[in-house]
């Protein structure tokens, strides 16, 4: 009698810590997701929910650090560099850049450290933008 009330109070502890880390785990991928949703415009993929849950899990990483990683990645990086071209473009020529330049402009950025402000007094050094004044 007493083993049983005891194996039944294991079980139902047991029920409880796995409720408890259920409960954990949909936090964390809520957390992950909407950092995925307001810094990279996308909801995350399998290896980034992995790869994040992991990081919080076993490292103990909080919401602001999984934000930083993300902030730090090569796809944020891309997305803003192409924020900032997108943007000269559309100041400067009234138009979308073509692949070319987008291109050229990426990698100046990437590569040489090029700025914002460099990407644009290049744009005005053109041909194209002295033709349209």
């Amino acid at each position: 009698m007493f083993t049983r009330r005891l194996l039944v109070g294991l079980i139902v502890v047991g029920v409880f810590l796995l409720a408890g880390v259920s409960a954990q785990a949909q936090d964390y991928e809520r957390i992950i997701t909407r950092a995925y949703e307001d810094i990279l415009g996308r909801q995350p993929d399998k290896e980034g929910m992995r790869h994040f849950r992991s990081r919080m899990i076993d490292e103990r990483w909080d919401e602001a650090r999984v934000r930083a990683a993300l902030r730090d990645s090569d796809e944020y990086r891309l997305r803003q560099i192409d924020v900032v071209i997108n943007r000269a473009y559309d100041d400067l020529l009234r138009r979308k850049p073509d692949r070319h330049g987008q291109e050229t402009y990426r990698r100046k950025m990437l590569r040489e450290g090029w700025d914002e402000q460099r990407v644009r007094q290049d744009i005005m050094n053109s041909d194209e933008y002295r033709r349209r004044r």
